[in-house]
C-alpha cells in the first residue's frame, strides 16, 4: 500500500489495520495561540476525532500510542505572519528522541501556511509523542493560526494521523 501526502510525496507501507486523526480544535472564532520567535514549542493537541481500534489518548498536548507495533505518523501544523517556520515530531517516552522534521516554510509577513512532515516508527511498548512548532518572527496574537471569524462550529489547528500497519 502506497500513502499519498498533500505534498505529492509518497510512502509505501504494509496493510494499514487501524487510523487515528487527532487534532488541536478551539471554541468557535478561537485563534491557534501565539508563536514565540526562536525556540522549539510544543504545538496543542486536544481533540481525538477518529480511532478505529488503537486506544490512542491525549493529555496535555501530548499523545501516547499504547500498543507495540509499527507506525506511520503523519503531522501539520500552521503559522501566520511568522516568516521562516517548520514542524517537528518528537518521541517523549520512553525516551526523548527526534522522530522527523516537517518541512520549512516560508510565507509573506501577512500570509498563512502549514509545516508539515511523515515518519514511520517502531515501538515495541507504549511511547508517547508531542508536536514541536519552530517559528523565525514572533507573532503573539495568532502566529499558530488564525480564527475563522465565525464561520465554523469550532477552529481546528494542528493536526496528526496515525496509521497502523498489520
Amino acid at each position: 500500500m502506497t500513502i499519498h501526502f498533500g505534498d505529492s510525496s509518497s510512502i509505501a507501507t504494509g496493510k494499514i489495520v487501524n487510523f487515528a486523526y487527532l487534532v488541536d480544535r478551539k471554541s468557535q472564532s478561537t485563534d491557534g495561540g501565539s508563536a514565540t520567535g526562536g525556540g522549539h514549542y510544543q504545538r496543542d493537541l486536544n481533540t481525538i476525532v477518529i480511532d478505529t481500534g488503537m486506544s490512542v489518548s491525549i493529555s496535555n498536548n501530548y499523545f501516547t500510542i499504547p500498543n507495540a507495533g509499527t507506525y506511520i505518523i503523519e503531522w501539520s501544523a500552521p503559522a501566520y505572519a511568522v516568516n521562516h517556520h517548520t514542524c517537528r515530531l518528537r518521541q517523549s517516552s520512553p525516551s526523548d528522541t527526534g522522530l522527523g522534521e516537517g518541512h520549512n516554510e516560508y510565507m509573506n509577513a501577512a500570509g498563512t501556511n502549514r509545516s508539515e512532515g511523515v515518519a514511520r516508527v517502531v515501538q515495541s511498548g507504549s511511547h508517547t509523542y508531542r508536536l514541536m512548532h519552530r517559528v523565525n518572527t514572533t507573532n503573539s496574537s495568532n502566529g499558530f493560526g488564525v480564527q475563522s471569524n465565525g464561520n465554523a462550529n469550532h477552529d481546528q489547528y494542528s493536526w496528526v494521523k496515525i496509521y497502523q500497519e498489520a
